[in-house]
């Protein structure tokens, strides 16, 4: 390849002496130059022999007797081409530049500059020094040199690197290379051809054959490789009127200025056409590198987007849908109920003893457990049937188009299989079972939430019916209307925590028979009472219509920390209440005992209100107490060390009170009413009584009486000890507001 390069550069140094366009010896253009930098770009140091050899082998050839002159000169333009690849490379030029404003640059000012400098310097020292002549000749022939070789870089060098950008290796273009450009393409360069040789034809003489060729032919085979390039249209244009124009120039009476003008011209199209052509590229790329940008980042926020969705819609402990997909799984079912021959069916499913194996061997089992009941089910139903999670240890089954047989079929199937599960973890083996409610979608509502209700109430039923087993909402079951009210019960007490519909009242306990002695340090206890107010009647509703409800659906930890946060809410907006003379008594239940999470929520709202401590004090029943000894000895000491007090309700209702009453570190005990109402006429209850207040006292602990009545009870009650009394005969519940000193 460098052997031809250099035959290329000969046969163009020959055409440039014999054929072109020449004043004194010095060509206008020098086409040799294009090759020759070319060529050092491409292969460094080893262009430096090629380059002198191809430019001295004319002188041995046609001009003898200035053989040493021209060897010098030959020599210093191989010099002055490695010189300029050199820097060029240094700078961060490559070998196709002309795709960007920054490759055209140094293109022009550092090959073509550099080159033409050191060459034309080498050269025109060389002719005045050789042939003694005068020093004025030394700027004449150094600025046509310079810019008969900046011509040439210009004319010739584009055409191969742009050649090199689109041939794989180098090598001469073949013919099906040349025609591979679009038809468009193919078009201008034919144009331009036909024009060349017109203008060769009609000339009169040679003498505008050289400038034409140089001009046109490499433009064109350019404009043949840049297919769809958006600077075509002027390139061709640039190449048909600069040849013209040359021509023009050619044909007439060539002068000192006309030499340079030629040259300046040439320089000129060639720059403004190679500036068109990077300019237009590079905002191709731009518009091109931002449409990919925009692509991508649409790929990847749709790829993003479905993460997203299918995290929001599935399980990540089971793999299942979640609450949420499933209510569009539902939605879809309903949607589809027309266009099926048989019904469809919902089904909710409970595990059965799900929170012994949590509690026994953790929550890890109860996940594993979990996981396994999840792939129990994919096997047990159907294929297209959606499967999902509640929730905690609920699951939800729809079968569409299905018939009341198969339905059944499957349910019991269903609730047979986790029953024969064993679930083994580390040396323990469980045995869990599934209480299934079951619904016929459409047949007794076409709403989302009826049916919904339904299903639950159903397996509710099915746990209170004896646990493990199937309950349909068809099946005659006389308490299936009682749960579904429940399920109401549960959707109204989160409404009225969201909206504020409770109301705070409060009941006092004294002292049996008031005293008037100032130096009792008793304050008032003021046991907090919630009511329901009913938006569409504003009567209040008293807790036993709504906490068993609220206990079915876990909502009694919500409710608690309902009033607590009411309660401290309303005394720290009125700073002027008499709070020095009387604590609040609020009553936990049984979940929020067992709640880990509770003591800390309480000790950061206490602490938030900046109220004194022993101000919120709380009661426990007796219940709660028995199945939650263990969370309720925790809760209590977290609290106390918060200066709260602890109140054991209900006193004396279980097997066991006196027992429980021994282990836990409470101040107050709260006799139940059942043994204080009848005090005076029942000798039975008057010793049971007794005995509480004489057993509390013995450990520190004071007693309260309630459902005291009247003053008969209050004076009995007084006389056997009892600290404070508490009911309808001492205190009517009155709505809870701040008392203003």
């Amino acid at each position: 390849m460098l052997a031809a390069y250099g035959v290329a550069m000969w046969l163009t140094i020959v055409l440039s002496f014999e054929v072109g366009f020449a004043s004194n010896s010095v060509v206008a253009i020098w086409p040799a130059a294009g090759i020759a930098v070319w060529v050092a770009v491409r292969y460094g140091w080893q262009s430096v022999p090629v380059v002198f050899i191809a430019q001295f082998a004319y002188s041995l050839a046609f001009q003898r007797e200035a053989w040493l002159v021209y060897g010098v000169t030959s020599f210093g333009n191989a010099l002055a081409c490695y010189a300029a690849a050199i820097v060029y490379r240094r700078l961060g030029g490559d070998l196709y530049p002309l795709t960007n404003i920054r490759g055209v640059v140094l293109l022009i000012f550092v090959l073509g500059g550099i080159m033409s400098v050191i060459a034309a310097v080498v050269g025109a020292f060389t002719v005045v020094m050789a042939f003694d002549l005068p020093g004025i000749q030394l700027l004449t022939i150094g600025w046509r040199w310079f810019f008969s070789d900046l011509t040439g870089v210009l004319l010739i060098a584009p055409a191969c690197f742009a050649l090199h950008g689109h041939v794989p290796a180098p090598r001469l273009v073949s013919l099906a290379r040349l025609a591979a450009g679009t038809q468009t393409q193919a078009l201008y360069c034919l144009t331009g051809l036909l024009l060349l040789y017109l203008c060769i034809d009609l000339l009169p003489d040679a003498l505008g054959q050289y400038p034409i060729v140089l001009l046109s032919l490499p433009l064109c085979i350019w404009l043949a490789f840049n297919d769809d390039s958006p600077s075509a249209v002027p390139l061709l244009s640039a190449t048909v009127v600069s040849a013209l124009s040359l021509t023009l120039a050619a044909i007439g009476d060539v002068t000192e200025s006309g030499f340079l003008a030629v040259q300046l011209y040439g320089v000129v199209v060639m720059f403004t056409s190679l500036m068109l052509h990077a300019t237009s590229i590079e905002k191709g790329q731009a518009l091109q590198t931002l449409a990919d940008e925009r692509l991508l980042l649409e790929e990847k926020v749709a790829q993003r987007t479905a993460e997203l969705r299918e995290l929001a819609e599935t399980d990540t402990l089971t793999g299942l849908a979640n609450r949420r997909a499933f209510e569009m799984h539902l939605k879809h079912a309903f949607a589809e109920l027309d266009n099926h021959d048989n019904p469809s069916f919902l089904l909710f499913m409970d595990l059965d003893q799900f929170k012994i194996v949590n509690d026994t061997s953790g929550h890890a089992a109860g996940d594993a457990l979990l996981r396994a009941v999840t792939s129990l089910l994919k096997e047990t139903v159907r294929a297209d049937d959606p499967i999902a999670r509640l929730g905690g240890d609920e699951f939800a089954l729809i079968l569409m188009d299905c018939r009341a047989d198969k339905a059944r079929a499957i349910a019991e199937n269903v609730r047979a299989e986790v029953e024969a599960l064993r679930f083994r973890w580390e040396n323990e083996v469980h045995q869990v079972g599934v209480s299934i409610g079951v619904v016929t979608l459409g047949r007794y509502s076409r709403t989302l939430e009826d049916v919904k209700q339904l299903a639950d109430a159903a397996c509710y039923a099915a746990k209170n019916g004896g646990r493990n087993r199937v309950q349909f909402a068809d099946d005659p079951d006389s308490n299936l209307e009682a749960h579904r009210g429940e399920i109401r019960w549960a959707r109204r007490l989160s409404d009225a925590m969201e909206h504020n519909r409770f109301a705070l009242y409060g009941q006092l306990a004294k002292k049996p028979i008031q005293s008037d002695d100032q130096a009792d340090p008793e304050p008032e206890h003021m046991e907090v009472l919630l009511r329901l107010r009913d938006p569409a009647t504003r009567k209040l509703i008293p807790p036993g219509a709504f906490l068993p409800a609220a206990e079915r659906y876990d909502l009694t930890t919500r409710l608690d920390r309902w009033v607590l946060d009411s309660l401290l809410r309303m005394l720290m907006l009125h700073e002027g209440f008499g709070a020095s003379t009387r604590q609040y008594w609020v009553n936990l239940s049984g979940s929020s005992i067992g709640d880990e999470h509770f003591a800390s929520y309480v000790t950061e709202a206490i602490r938030r209100s900046r109220l004194e401590p022993g101000l919120i004090n709380f009661e426990i029943t007796e219940s709660a107490l028995v199945r939650n000894t263990q969370d309720a000895t925790r809760l209590i000491n977290e609290l106390h060390a918060l200066g709260c007090k602890f109140a054991l309700d209900d006193f004396g209702t279980g097997v066991s009170s006196f027992s429980q009453l021994k282990r836990l570190p409470v101040d107050y005990v709260k006799i139940d009413g059942l043994f204080v109402r009848d005090l005076i006429n029942d000798p039975t209850d008057k010793i049971f009584v007794q005995a509480i207040i004489d057993i509390a006292h013995t450990m520190n602990i004071k007693a309260i009486a309630e459902f005291v009545e009247n003053d008969d009870i209050r004076t009995t009650l007084h006389d056997m000890g009892i600290d404070l009394v508490q009911g309808m005969g001492v205190h009517r519940p009155v709505l809870l507001t701040p008392e203003f000193a």
